[in-house]
């Protein structure tokens, strides 16, 4: 049974068709450690076709599905140059617009979910995002990272989501125009890694800069295939040591390849 803090309550992800796979091992990883879950996880649909959509509607029955209205961002170009993350904030920003319910928590669709979410629904605030992590400096910094955001509609001052449309058809930068829109309430650092920071319950590991080290009570692992950038290959490989456990664990494809 759900709390009734969580009714009228959402998820939100963007899926194209090359990500299906991160789809589903998000989707099992969520009902693996939230058995309870049910309410629905709206779906920006980039590029899926029709069995693309059957495809994920037998992952997850309660899906709300999106397809993005493209003349909306014709003057809004797609800079190839730019991180992917920036490449598709235009989706995410569907979710933000049209989610019907009381509040959404969106999330990167490379996220494996590793503990319960209850105490990410029971957050108040306008808007809570992650600090961004700095890797050259290895600090966090009073910007928002993309990997997860928590909305809650009858917290938002009035003109928000018009002034935020605003902001983010002049700027294309909707990272920037959240932060000029809303007052930023910091989430616990636990509840977003990136690729430099990686924890996990079963193996309690933490990766950070050159040094592996022991952590407890991590939610997430996000970016499941950023190994690149790793900065000696025994943590490349202790990295895909773990990644590949989870990904056998949760996906379609035993081999990790995906």
């Amino acid at each position: 049974m759900i709390p009734a803090y969580m009714n009228d309550t959402c998820l939100g992800l963007v899926v194209t068709k090359k990500i299906i796979p991160q789809f589903k091992a998000l989707v099992r990883s969520l009902l693996y450690h939230n058995p309870w879950f049910n309410l629905p996880i709206m779906v920006v649909c980039v590029d899926l076709s029709e069995d693309d959509l059957d495809e994920i509607s037998y992952v997850y029955l309660n899906l709300s599905l999106i397809i993005p209205n493209q003349n909306f961002y014709s003057n809004i170009l797609d800079d190839i140059s730019l991180p992917k993350y920036r490449q598709y904030e235009k989706y995410k920003y569907e979710l933000i617009k049209q989610f019907p319910y009381k509040k959404i928590i969106i999330l990167n669709t490379n996220t494996i979910i590793l503990g319960s979410l209850k105490k990410l629904f029971m957050f108040r605030a306008a808007f809570g995002a992650v600090r961004k992590y700095v890797k050259e400096k290895d600090c966090y910094i009073d910007s928002i990272d993309s990997s997860i955001w928590v909305f809650t509609k009858n917290k938002f001052k009035s003109g928000a989501l018009e002034e935020l449309e605003r902001k983010f058809l002049k700027s294309s930068n909707l990272e920037k125009s959240l932060m000029e829109t809303f007052n930023v309430r910091w989430l616990p650092q636990g509840y977003g890694v990136d690729r430099y920071v990686l924890q996990s319950k079963k193996y309690k590991i933490r990766v950070l800069k050159n040094k592996i080290m022991y952590n407890t009570n991590p939610i997430f692992i996000l970016n499941l295939f950023g190994l690149i950038d790793e900065p000696t290959i025994a943590i490349r490989e202790e990295k895909q040591r773990v990644f590949l456990d989870f990904w056998r664990r949760f996906s379609d494809d035993p081999s990790g390849k995906s």
